[in-house]
């Protein structure tokens, strides 16, 4: 090892002497090597930095991931759309109170929007273009779904109850206005 290490470098022990790490960059943590030498951390652009197993420093650009020039935070994505942008196999957003009590928002893959409670596993408000409810909001009550939007098969703008638009219409207009 030797006895002057360069500008920038870090003294350490290998055991048996001193020696000196590589030097870093500006902003980067020093990193133990545990019986190695110590290295610079550098993170990928974009990394959300967070302490990983056993408290090491760690990056997940896939799960976690800023994107400085658009000021945008992505979950689930590297390149996010919108100022959150949150992808995954459940596309979900959980807002909770406390472990109990919560609500979900989440999109199905035909573009469907719902609201789930932690009260029923069935969604309470729908907002969606679905086979379910068509091209319709629908709402889940506590015994009885009502909707309201057009059936894109008849052209009708309909209110009514159950959850599938046109199962069982109070209230129809079609497309010249008639009711």
């Amino acid at each position: 090892a030797t006895s002057i290490g360069s500008a920038g470098s870090i003294a350490y022990s290998t055991g048996t002497a001193y020696a000196f790490s590589a030097v870093g960059t500006t902003g980067q943590a020093l990193v133990s090597g545990g019986s190695g030498a110590p290295t610079f951390f550098a993170p990928t652009a974009g990394s959300v930095v967070f302490a990983g197993t056993s408290g090491i420093l760690q990056q997940d650009n896939a799960s976690f991931f800023f994107d400085d020039s658009t000021n945008r935070l992505g979950l689930g994505t590297t390149s996010p759309a919108a100022q959150l942008s949150i992808l995954g196999t459940s596309n979900a957003l959980r807002l909770s109170y406390d472990v109990s009590n919560y609500a979900s928002l989440s999109t199905a893959s035909d573009g469907t929007l719902s609201l789930t409670s932690s009260n029923t596993s069935e969604s309470q408000f729908v907002i969606g273009t679905g086979a379910s409810v068509d091209d319709s909001i629908g709402f889940d009550g506590a015994s009885v779904d009502y909707y309201a939007g057009l059936d894109h098969t008849s052209g009708y703008f309909t209110i009514g109850t159950g959850f599938t638009v046109g199962s069982s219409t109070l209230f129809a207009i079609d497309s010249t206005g008639n009711i």
